[in-house]
């Protein structure tokens, strides 16, 4: 980790941490500044860049890892307080692996120059199944998590409903251990005999649970819209 610290030193870059902001200054000759957040594998974050010029700055803001674009927002739309209508917001972002990433922040047509406050907002992480239905809701680009537990050896269904009419739920098992997760189950458009589902909601069927193992259930949209959604769980002994 010492070697890594010094590595990003010597070539100039700056690293960023959850919750604490990190000031930036661009010189408005169209070079963007690039800082590093080292994420962990499954984690979900937003990212908020503010201007602080007295003349506020149209800033983009980018996601990159090996110089492919992950992200981008140029003017947020958001309801969020203390924005100006040009700052940036990519929001529940989901780090798909561990490593380094590139947040790349530069104004719209790269002439602007002034201060700009990066913040990085983590994201918890999931919190206990409601049983038998829980509902849940999923901003742009964003993730539902949830764990379950059984105590004795049991088959589980699970459904994601779409309640919103703008969404196309993807179903995600996980098992968790030792801190590590592997997907158990997945689905994308069910091709079940179940009527309360659209043709585009989301079950596993009849996944046998181990008993004492912690699962994570995920949710998420096949192309990263917003919406709501219902989760039903159906265990049998």
């Amino acid at each position: 980790m010492i070697w890594l610290i010094l590595l990003r030193f010597i070539l100039g870059q700056i690293s960023v941490t959850p919750d604490v902001p990190t000031i930036i200054t661009l010189n408005g000759d169209a070079r963007p500044v690039d800082v590093v957040y080292q994420a962990e594998d499954g984690e979900q974050i937003t990212i908020v860049a503010h201007s602080l010029a007295d003349e506020p700055i149209d800033v983009t803001l980018e996601i990159l890892q090996d110089h492919q674009r992950l992200a981008f927002n140029d003017d947020h739309q958001t309801e969020r307080e203390g924005l100006s209508t040009q700052d940036s917001v990519i929001e529940n972002l989901v780090f798909s692996a561990a490593g380094d990433y590139i947040i790349r922040v530069n104004s719209f047509n790269g002439a602007q120059s002034g201060d700009i406050e990066v913040v990085i907002e983590s994201i918890p992480t999931s919190v206990p199944c409601e049983m038998p239905i829980q509902s849940g809701e999923l901003t742009r680009n964003g993730q539902f998590s949830c764990t379950l537990s059984v105590d004795s050896e049991s088959a589980i269904t699970i459904s994601a409903r779409d309640t919103s009419s703008t969404l196309d739920p993807v179903l995600t098992l996980l098992e968790v251990l030792d801190e590590q997760l592997t997907r158990a189950a997945y689905n994308d458009d069910h091709t079940t005999s179940d009527f309360s589902l659209n043709t585009l909601d989301a079950q596993i069927s009849d996944f046998v649970l181990s008993a004492g193992i912690v699962y994570e259930v995920q949710v998420n949209d096949f192309s990263g819209a917003a919406g709501t959604f219902e989760l039903t769980f159906e265990i049998m002994p």
